[in-house]
């Protein structure tokens, strides 16, 4: 048998009848998949070699356009489809249908290009009017195409071929598996200029149509009217004009080729593109190096001072010839602080072209100051205080550190807040701070209240100053704050529980925490009383107790003697200070209490023991102190019994009930609970600070 050069095409009546043949063998009239009709196509094909070199062939008909026909890939025996890409929607709508009589024939015309003549599978995988519009969907089915408007069908491969082609429109789509659809003989049609954005547009369907070497542009073209400028292509055959408004305009990304073309064009603008199968053991592009295109760089340093950077500027593959670029830098990376030369080689796998650029790297990360943790001093350790801040740079500067108060200095007694900088090599600077407070030693606030108390006072009579108390206050026949002056009135008489009052008058405002009601009996002239809790009375006394400690603490520098005529002689000579330890035994059958110290001095009797009882005894002053310098602070006491005797100075007895009639007091009393007649006078206690 002679082999017979190239292929023939069979008679087109003897064809039909073979596929009416093996249709009927299969089992009479079943649905021609993608599948079944490859099967076919191999019977077809054995049939009709052995016709034809019986019968000889038939005489070829012309090939319309000389446009290649879709082929197989005699390598991998798949066969390879086609595209049609249209810059705009509105063609195929039924405006388009509308505005020109051709719409229909190139309907007709793109069903023939997708089979080849025969009844075809459509599959519209698109929301967009202009493909689901009822005219197209009469042309196609009258034509005796089945015609399947559906994006709830599964975008698959398997799927797509039970289609001749499948036509989209702005819905987007996996366009890896549109890729293996054409390789496998699909075909696809693409209408853009659907309004979602030239650009986005572009870049929807520019990834699938660049690898057949078409494009979309980023633009809209702005033309709408009914246009000719058609090829001689079969798909345009018989159709000298078509109706589009305003889309991508459409190019090929590679002239020469031979399977791309653009089918019709209004100046210079493709309306129309094709690619008609080329087979995937071809190259079917040519390929010419890809351009490099570089930029010069600056980018900010990491933590370990330095940074990567890209000085590619959009290269690109000029054909698009289906590889992806290889990109190289060199140097690659990471780059050091300072400007560096960097060469962008650009490859496709067969050629490659290169450029320069430079990367910049600065440093914008601070260095780090490290302060020491904020200082707790003594008042003795304020006269100089070294500290040492530290510092360092991820890009390995040496700074020089700088703070408002340098080590050594001396602070004063408070907080002093300390703040460093610094800067690295690139001149950044860093800041810490931190704080010195030196103990300004034991703190004597005694001045704010004639009579403070944690517990209950009762019996109360005549208190010339303000009067607080944590538990409950009963005063019948009495007067509070009639000394104060007229804006010292605030909290004149506060009660954290009840406030029973009768009989008498306030000279400011009242608090309490409990219950009052209010008596006619007693008057408020400069002010009102109120529900409230002004004080914390147990911070207070916590301060209290501490402070009692700390005067206890202190060592005796005054002395004391007591007198067999029952003289208790206490001699001081500290301008600032005197310290006199006495029992508190001492008090009981006293005669006399005789205070001599230096005048604006302080002298405070540490007064020991669990009880104190005075009666019946006076105070005497001399070397020029008073009642204003005085103060009696029973370190241990828990009772203090005291009638007709007058304390000339300020009483400290945080832990002691005192039971105080006949009496009266020139300064304060902070102590526990007091109940009694005695009266309060204003002479407060001079503040003072003492350092240990």
């Amino acid at each position: 048998m002679t082999a017979i050069p190239g292929k023939k095409r069979t008679r087109p009546g003897l064809a039909r009848s073979l596929l009416t043949a093996i249709t009927t063998t299969f089992g009479g009239d079943i649905t021609m998949t993608r599948s079944v009709r490859g099967v076919c196509a191999q019977w077809v094909g054995l049939c009709l070699s052995a016709l034809v070199w019986a019968c000889g062939p038939a005489p070829e008909p012309e090939a319309p356009s000389s446009v290649p026909s879709q082929r197989e890939d005699s390598l991998s025996n798949s066969s390879v489809g086609t595209i049609v890409v249209s810059h705009d929607e509105w063609t195929l709508s039924n405006t388009g249908f509308n505005s020109n009589p051709n719409t229909a024939a190139f309907a007709r015309n793109l069903a023939h290009f997708f089979t080849r003549g025969t009844p075809g599978r459509f599959l519209v995988y698109s929301n967009n009017f202009g493909l689901r519009e009822s005219s197209l969907a009469a042309v196609m089915t009258q034509a005796g195409h089945t015609w399947t408007t559906s994006t709830s069908v599964p975008f698959t491969l398997s799927n797509l071929l039970q289609y001749d082609a499948v036509f989209l429109a702005e819905n987007p789509v996996d366009l890896s598996v549109l890729t293996q659809y054409v390789g496998q003989g699909g075909g696809v049609y693409i209408a853009a200029g659907t309004g979602v954005g030239p650009s986005a547009e572009a870049a929807l369907w520019n990834p699938f149509l660049n690898v057949y070497g078409l494009s979309l542009a980023p633009a809209y073209n702005g033309l709408c009217a009914n246009f000719s400028g058609m090829s001689a292509h079969s798909l345009v055959s018989g159709v000298p004009s078509l109706y589009s408004c305003n889309g991508n305009s459409v190019s090929v990304l590679n002239p020469g080729s031979p399977y791309t073309s653009i089918v019709q064009s209004v100046s210079g603008q493709g309306l129309l593109g094709v690619y008609y199968g080329c087979p995937s053991n071809a190259h079917c592009f040519m390929n010419t190096p890809p351009q490099a295109s570089c930029r010069d760089v600056v980018e900010l340093a990491g933590p370990a001072c330095t940074a990567s950077a890209s000085i590619d500027s959009g290269s690109y593959d000029p054909d698009f010839s289906g590889s992806t670029l290889q990109l190289t830098q060199s140097p690659a990376g990471p780059y050091p602080l300072g400007t560096t030369s960097v060469t962008l080689i650009v490859s496709d796998g067969r050629y490659s072209s290169q450029c320069t650029g430079t990367v910049t790297v600065v440093d914008v990360t601070p260095p780090t100051l490290q302060c020491p943790a904020d200082l707790q001093l003594a008042c003795t350790q304020g006269g100089s205080v070294s500290f040492a801040p530290t510092f360092s740079d991820n890009c390995g500067g040496t700074g020089t550190i700088t703070c408002s108060s340098e080590s050594g200095s001396s602070f004063p007694s408070g907080s002093t807040s300390v703040t460093c900088s610094a800067r690295d090599n690139g001149g950044i600077p860093a800041f810490c701070n931190f704080t010195v407070t030196v103990d300004d030693g034991t703190n004597i606030h005694l001045s704010d209240y004639n009579l403070f108390l944690l517990e209950d006072y009762s019996q109360g009579h005549d208190v010339q100053g303000k009067v607080a108390a944590g538990g409950n206050i009963t005063l019948t026949d009495f007067a509070v704050g009639s000394g104060l002056a007229d804006g010292a009135t605030a909290n004149t008489l506060v009660a954290g529980g009840s406030l029973n009052l009768s009989r008498g008058g306030v000279w400011g405002d009242a608090w309490y925490g409990g219950s009052y009601t209010p008596n006619p009996s007693v008057v408020f002239p400069r002010g009102a009383a109120a529900l409230g809790a002004p004080i914390d009375f147990a911070a207070r006394f916590a301060e209290l107790r501490h402070l009692s400690s700390q005067l206890a603490s202190h060592p005796a520098n005054g002395t004391t003697t007591r007198a067999n005529w029952g003289g208790i002689l206490l001699h001081g000579t500290s301008p600032d200070m005197n310290f006199f330890d006495v029992d508190a035994s001492a008090f009981t059958g006293a005669a006399l209490l005789s205070i001599d110290a230096p005048a604006g001095s302080l002298a405070v009797l540490n007064i020991r023991g669990a009880s104190a009882t005075f009666t019946g005894f006076g105070t005497s002053f001399s070397g020029g102190i008073n009642q204003n310098g005085v103060l009696y602070n029973f370190v241990d006491a828990t009772s203090i019994q005291a009638h007709g005797f007058g304390f000339w100075g300020t009483v400290l007895a945080p832990t002691a009930r005192i039971d105080f009639s006949n009496g009266s007091w020139d300064g304060g009393i902070y102590a526990l609970s007091l109940t009694g007649n005695a009266e309060g006078h204003i002479n407060p206690l001079s503040e003072r600070a003492i350092c240990q």
